[in-house]
């Protein structure tokens, strides 16, 4: 178990507007469960706060919060072979990477991982 939490307060001084893009709070939580000494499930959880931003057909607003999970696996099958399987946002969380710019959906992936 590991994980990062982090807060940082941005402004402008001529302004003393918030600098954009940067969120307020950033925090991750990493679950490695490793079930003998090949096979592991992890499981993330991502948060961002709100982020102040801005783009021409909007002008300033802020970007919301969210949360999201991320799960993967992976098992050794001997002689330096690894599959690995992920799902990143898992629950399909709606959030922003940037004003109209959706953060990908549901995304999976598989992989073989060979060590020569």
């Amino acid at each position: 178990l590991w994980g990062q939490l982090s807060q940082a307060h941005t402004e402008v001084r001529a302004t003393g507007r918030p600098l954009l893009d940067r969120p307020e709070w950033n925090a991750s939580v990493h679950l490695d469960w490793a079930l003998r000494e090949d096979d592991h499930i992890n499981l993330g959880l991502f948060y961002q706060g709100r982020v102040p931003d801005s783009s021409v057909p909007t002008g300033p607003r802020d970007r919301e919060e969210f949360l999201r999970v991320d799960f993967a696996v992976s098992t050794g099958v001997g002689s330096g072979l690894r599959f690995e399987g992920a799902v990143e946002n898992l629950f399909d969380t709606d959030y922003e990477e940037a004003i109209g710019v959706g953060g990908r959906g549901r995304f999976t992936r598989l992989g073989i991982r060979a060590e020569l």
